[in-house]
């Protein structure tokens, strides 16, 4: 448990959150996620009230890593999306629509797949931050959570939402390679021209 902490950049929150209370809440969450979608609103509902606990009790500590709890706590509860999609394209979970096979735990594909569309450059942004050094389970959990969402994405058939991860990918990966292509246009000023040209007229 304290890898993993330390992986997404909260080497002291080890010290402040249970780990029997991190392992319990994952335990439930699994327990009746088959059972009944309002699950996850109660977890919503608990992740606020224990971050609010976390800020009156150690504000320094919780500003530190805020921003790397926020991201993987939207990774986590994608990757569970992700899963639940998957099992009801198999017929193992049932939809909440009568009309869509695949709904998650939403109502209708379209918030469904936008939701998981908004989570896919997350998880890439991690795992493009962590790929040059040492492979550890935050790695992994950034990797898999992106084959998850390619998974089941296109059985969604939301095109808009295709498209959402495909422009936020490349923004991703070009603010990631920034300094790269800033280096390749200067070295390579003519066939950027080109290409720039060229790229309204392609088809």
């Amino acid at each position: 448990m304290a890898e993993i902490w330390n992986g997404i950049g909260c080497r002291h929150i080890g010290c402040v959150v249970p780990q029997r209370g991190v392992l319990w809440y994952v335990f439930t969450a699994c327990r009746y996620m088959e059972d009944d979608w309002r699950w996850m609103y109660g977890c919503g509902v608990l992740s606020l009230a224990g971050l609010a606990l976390l800020v009156l009790l150690f504000p320094k500590r919780v500003k530190e890593c805020l921003p790397a709890v926020v991201s993987w706590v939207f990774i986590l509860y994608g990757v569970v999306e992700a899963v639940w999609g998957i099992r009801q394209v198999y017929g193992f979970t049932y939809s909440n629509h009568s009309l869509y096979a695949l709904t998650g735990s939403f109502y209708n594909p379209g918030p469904y797949s936008g939701y998981l569309a908004m989570i896919f450059p997350v998880c890439l942004y991690e795992w493009l931050k962590r790929k040059e050094f040492k492979k550890t389970i935050p790695y992994y959990m950034a990797v898999a959570g992106m084959l998850l969402i390619l998974c089941v994405l296109p059985a969604g058939m939301i095109r808009s939402a295709w498209m959402a991860t495909a422009v936020s990918s490349v923004y991703v990966c070009g603010m990631h390679y920034r300094v790269e292509l800033k280096n390749y246009i200067c070295h390579h000023r003519k066939k950027t021209m080109r290409f720039a040209i060229s790229l309204p007229t392609m088809r």
